[in-house]
């Protein structure tokens, strides 16, 4: 679950999103009812296979198709199991972006370029950045420092820096 810490930094007054509205619903996702089209899902689950996937199948029915689905904890063997079969029944959702616990995906029909645009313009002072294999797909790798990604003291001096 995002840190309500984080988001308020990432998107309280942040020119990122110009003059979107975000909204953040902290919740666990097995109680949450969707309520119409969401353009960014952030699934964080409970890592078990089949539930990863029932929760990606469900939630994939509430994101617009020029929506981005965030997936959590990838490298768990009960994600990785659910991403494997949710890319073979969804091939119009590809991955385009990955850190070090999370990939993110957009449906084909939608260019995922803004958003990636901004994201590294913001994270390319601190990570590094690397195209790499991710299921027969190349994706964006961010790696951050460890300082950045390991304290939130670190992290909430440097959003403040970049104002972000």
């Amino acid at each position: 679950m995002l840190n309500k810490k984080i988001y308020d930094l990432l998107y309280d007054n942040s020119s990122i999103l110009g003059n979107r509205q975000v909204n953040l619903v902290e919740t666990n996702s097995l109680d949450f009812l969707p309520d119409r089209k969401y353009d960014f899902i952030n699934i964080d689950t409970s890592h078990n296979y089949p539930e990863t996937l029932n929760e990606i199948k469900y939630y994939l029915r509430h994101i617009s198709e020029s929506g981005i689905l965030m997936l959590d904890d990838y490298m768990w063997p009960g994600v990785d199991k659910s991403i494997d079969e949710f890319m073979y029944e969804n091939s119009e959702w590809v991955p385009f972006l990955m850190g070090e616990q999370a990939v993110f995906f957009h449906h084909v029909s939608h260019n995922a370029s803004e958003f990636l645009d901004q994201t590294l313009n913001v994270l390319s002072p601190f990570c590094s950045l690397n195209n790499v294999d991710y299921k027969s797909h190349i994706v964006k790798k961010v790696s951050c420092l460890p300082a950045v990604s390991d304290h939130e003291d670190i992290f909430t001096m440097i959003c403040q820096r970049y104002k972000l």
